[in-house]
């Protein structure tokens, strides 16, 4: 972080939590014995006079976020957005392409490797601008990032722009990447237990009898990676990779106008292919709850997650919000040590997700811990200063992320992959202020309605007989791509 972009975040973090400056503390004051106000000489005997000085009131917190977009679609079908921030040094660019893996087709793998070939080809090209390059690919966009000076941030669109209008692949490459993806992807599944719960909630969430779901595989296998074959990518790269549709953000130290005329120089003004559009569904409904134990062989600990899909929010802003803070809400009531996650789709629920650590006798009575939190919330609206503090923590978060380049950039383009508008973020911002606890407990009851997708990661001959209280469970092996091993009927009818 740059002296600017900290200057920034002290800022916003002061205008959000009303904070200021605070000296070294003196001696603490005894039971019962108020401490002396400076200037205030303390009378004959020792004692202190008292002053009553009333604590002060948080400050409340902000409900609107201000983001001066400038947007224009060319003529090919590419949307820009430009944040001009003349305060930060750096310009942050963002290319969103409708290739997550959503669009895998029936080989699971394939858009994340043809998403890391393209990158490794900009890294190589961009070698000589001193630039910052990655790609990060969700469940329905492959957004490529890079950061440069403002001098050279034409010749950054220039190479963003042969990402969408020439991409490459080779089948070295490909050979390459899917070698090093594979590893990577067994590396997490042996001691990575948040990748581990989000790949089984997710992957159970959207198991169809018949099908596979576009959703169904947010993070691919070892062993599904290691299936692509160049010809899998070369034929995601031509449907997928294209002008109309894909939006550039560009956020940092350059005129709104100068980076509009600068995409379309790069991106040119020619109608562009349409990407063919990806057929969804809703997640099948299931009538009861699903209990898996990802096998980590003997330990003392375990990790307990517990996953649920609410209601469709895609088109309700409000409802959106409201579920952000009502997992945020149980987390907190669940103590020290939860965690809670919200993945957020195009054409699918939000799914709320909660962990906390554990141990094997205690794993069945965490699972029902968070799921009687979850039914409770449902049921009776949280207290005003609950929500409140979910808030803040939702409200401060965003004011962090937007007060640098790559944050704001990051921002506004998560939002344009879940196919909203760059002034969601603001929308969002406001939505999140204006939410009440009756909200909150309405988006908890529908998170409680759906099925529970618990994931439970330890030694799975303690943990499993403990989980079939609550219902049948599958054990799966991590390091056989979640392979179910056996299964364990459950006490419960």
């Amino acid at each position: 972080m740059t002296v600017t972009d900290r200057a920034v975040a002290v800022g916003l973090a002061l205008l959000l939590f009303g904070g200021c400056a605070a000296g070294p503390a003196g001696p603490a004051a005894g039971p019962g014995t108020p401490g002396a106000v400076a200037g205030e000489s303390a009378p004959p005997g020792g004692g202190a006079t008292v002053v009553e000085i009333p604590a002060p009131k948080a400050a409340a917190a902000p409900t609107e976020l201000t983001l001066a977009v400038s947007h224009r679609e060319l003529g090919n079908g590419v949307r820009v957005s430009v944040l001009e921030r003349r305060d930060l040094p750096r310009v942050a660019l963002r290319l969103v392409v409708g290739a997550g893996t959503s669009s895998d087709g029936e080989r699971a793998g394939v858009a994340v490797v043809a998403a890391h070939v393209v990158a490794a080809t900009l890294v190589e090209r961009a070698a000589g601008l001193g630039a910052d390059v990655s790609v990060r690919v969700g469940a329905d966009t492959a957004i490529f990032a890079m950061a440069v000076d403002p001098a050279s941030a034409e010749t950054a669109l220039r190479l963003l722009a042969d990402v969408v209008r020439s991409p490459r692949v080779e089948q070295a490459p490909v050979v390459r990447t899917r070698g090093r993806l594979a590893d990577a992807a067994q590396r997490a599944a042996a001691r990575d237990e948040d990748h581990a719960a989000s790949f089984v909630v997710v992957r159970d969430i959207y198991d169809l009898p018949t099908a596979r779901h576009v959703y169904a595989t947010t993070a691919p296998t070892a062993e599904e990676l290691g299936l692509v074959t160049p010809a899998d990518v070369r034929a995601l790269v031509t449907v997928r990779y294209t002008l109309a549709g894909s939006a550039l953000i560009v956020v940092g130290d350059l005129g709104a106008g100068d980076a509009i005329d600068a995409a379309e120089r790069s991106f040119g003004k020619n109608p562009g292919r349409p990407a063919t559009p990806l057929g969804s569904s809703e997640p099948f409904p299931r009538p009861k709850n699903r209990v898996t134990v990802v096998d980590r062989g003997p330990g003392p600990s375990a990790i307990v997650s517990v996953g649920a899909a609410g209601a469709s929010t895609s088109e309700d802003h409000v409802a959106s919000a409201a579920v952000d803070l009502a997992r945020r809400v149980i987390a907190a009531r669940l103590g020290a040590g939860a965690t809670s996650h919200l993945a957020e789709f195009v054409d699918g629920p939000p799914i709320a997700r909660w962990s906390v650590r554990s141990a094997a006798p205690r794993t069945a009575a965490d699972v029902q811990r968070v799921l009687a939190e979850l039914a409770t919330l449902g049921e009776t609206a949280p207290s005003p200063e609950e929500t409140d503090a979910a808030r803040r923590s939702a409200l401060g978060e965003m004011l962090r992320e937007v007060s640098t380049a790559d944050g704001a950039a990051d921002a506004l383009a998560g939002a344009l992959g879940r196919g909203r508008p760059d002034t969601f973020v603001a929308t969002r911002f406001r939505s999140l202020a204006a939410t009440t606890p009756e909200l909150v407990s309405l988006a908890a009851r529908s998170l409680a309605a759906a099925p529970a997708h618990v994931v439970v990661a330890g030694n799975a001959e303690e943990i499993g007989p403990v989980l079939t209280a609550i219902a049948e469970v599958k054990i799966v092996d991590p390091l056989a791509s979640y392979a179910r091993r056996r299964t364990l009927p459950g006490k419960v009818p």
